[in-house]
């Protein structure tokens, strides 16, 4: 069950990330305190999306390397 979780959170993650530099290309920005637009992410066996977090603490890591 923790690694299931683990798994969702890692790949939240990274679509958060991929999303934020997507966003950073577009130059469009969100208002403080307006509620992020919903994604859904998915692999060949599981589905998440940020509206099931919904009341949750969601982490976003960025980094870089390079």
């Amino acid at each position: 069950m923790h690694r299931a979780w683990t798994y969702r959170a890692c790949l939240l993650a990274a679509a958060l990330m991929l999303s934020g530099c997507i966003s950073a290309l577009t130059s469009s920005t969100l208002p403080i305190g307006e509620a992020a637009p919903d994604f859904t992410l998915g692999t060949g066996e599981q589905t998440i999306s940020l509206a099931e977090l919904r009341g949750r603490v969601v982490l976003l890591n960025f980094w870089s390397s390079g």
